[in-house]
């Protein structure tokens, strides 16, 4: 499984939608956005798909893709 958060400021909403059962992308508020956006997108959608997929192992990729602002 891969599941992935996509900042919506930074990558169009259109992009963050699932993509089969086991490639998951979230679209979660960017910096500056309040607490309860983001564990609602953790409540609601990545630990569900993360508890049904039931894993072995969980690896985590972080900041690979930053940017900057222009």
């Amino acid at each position: 499984m891969v599941l992935g958060t996509k900042a919506m400021e930074v990558k169009p909403p259109a992009g963050c939608q699932a993509r089969g059962p086991r490639i998951i992308n979230v679209g979660v508020p960017g910096p500056g956005a309040r607490r309860q956006l983001w564990r609602r997108a953790w409540r609601d959608k990545i630990l569900p798909a993360l508890v049904n997929f039931k894993p072995d192992m969980i690896f985590v990729s972080a900041g690979f893709d930053a940017h900057k602002k222009g």
